[in-house]
């Protein structure tokens, strides 16, 4: 979920924008008295502080910042920076991941979608409503046996062997 630092009054925005624009790790320790962030209005404001701020990559490509706070000096050892490292580049991989999967969902939807015809459809529709072919054809006014053709052609073009299968892989893909 990415945020707007800008709509919040209570983050180090010099740190955050820092990071964001240099692609750097920032890890505070302690309180700064001097530096670049020692200014910060948060950061001055704060009795004792601990941030890291990691910039999130995919392929090298800048994707978001980890910010993690602490109200105390000190709070944030090596390992805790190892661990938040190897679990942002899990958060990555997984945010690629979901990416990846709706586009070829979306992808596959369309696909399959521009290749049934407004009759497979429409019969699709009537075995999603659990209609047998006999009513399908009197629904459709078109024969039972035309009806089983338009069937086993969506069977092929959904790449399933049975109705539920069918109508499961559409709904699946938003067809129906």
């Amino acid at each position: 979920m990415g945020i707007d630092p800008e709509q919040f009054e209570k983050l180090p925005k010099k740190v955050i924008r820092y990071a964001g624009r240099t692609y750097e790790e920032i890890i505070i320790e302690a309180k700064p008295v001097g530096g670049p962030f020692a200014g910060d209005d948060h950061i001055k404001n704060m009795p004792g502080i601990s941030i890291i701020c990691l910039p999130l990559k995919c392929n090298e490509i800048f994707t978001g910042l980890i910010y993690l706070e602490s109200r105390e000096n000190n709070r944030f050892n090596s390992l805790t920076v190892e661990d938040i490292k190897r679990y942002s580049f899990y958060l990555v991989a997984r945010q690629a991941l979901a990416r990846e999967t709706v586009s070829s969902k979306v992808f596959i939807k369309d696909t399959v979608k521009d290749r049934l015809t407004e009759r497979e459809m429409e019969v699709l529709c009537c075995i999603a409503a659990g209609m047998t072919n006999k009513e399908i054809g009197a629904r459709l006014h078109i024969s039972a046996s035309t009806v089983k053709t338009h069937t086993l052609n969506l069977y092929g073009k959904l790449e399933v062997n049975s109705r539920i299968q069918a109508v499961t892989k559409a709904k699946a893909l938003r067809l129906i």
